[in-house]
């Protein structure tokens, strides 16, 4: 199938979106959940003066949001708890059942804000009525991503 912008022409099997970032805010989905894990992670090991600093390792700001470029930005959750436990480890601290909630995926993400960006939908409806196959490409777990995407009506499209 032929995909073309301006001159510009491919010949396509598939087209691949990112999920966070691309078709969904990702700050807006993330922060509640990223923001709880911190407060929890602080509250396990017991300092709250590490804080600040914790979020700055593992690449979020003090409210849960984003850094760009940073390991909770681009990184799958077990790395992101990896560094915070290494973080913590390093401070003479520990938090292994929070950090064993985000390495293992087994936060509650039924309640998380889903933004998309643009008028997804639509595109991936035309997409696929012009013969597209559709698929999604992301550093989250499988679970939760297939639920993100369920939750919003998009798995019907994807091939």
């Amino acid at each position: 199938m032929m995909l073309g912008a301006g001159s510009f022409t491919v010949d396509v099997d598939v087209v691949v979106f990112d999920k966070d970032g691309t078709l969904i805010d990702n700050n807006e989905a993330w922060a509640d959940v990223t923001s709880a894990w911190i407060d929890d992670l602080v509250a396990e090991a017991g300092d709250d003066s590490v804080r600040d600093d914790l979020c700055q390792a593992v690449g979020l700001t003090s409210v849960g949001a984003f850094v760009p470029n940073g390991i909770a930005a681009v990184e799958p959750p077990d790395v992101l708890a990896a560094a915070a436990g290494s973080f913590l480890s390093g401070r003479g601290l520990a938090a292994p059942r929070a950090v064993g909630v985000m390495a293992s995926g087994s936060f509650d993400m039924s309640n998380i804000t889903l933004t998309p960006i643009g008028a997804v939908e639509a595109t991936f409806e035309r997409l696929v009525a012009a013969g597209f196959q559709l698929a999604v490409a992301t550093s989250d777990l499988r679970a939760s991503t297939m639920a993100s995407l369920d939750r919003l009506g998009w798995t019907r499209y994807l091939a």
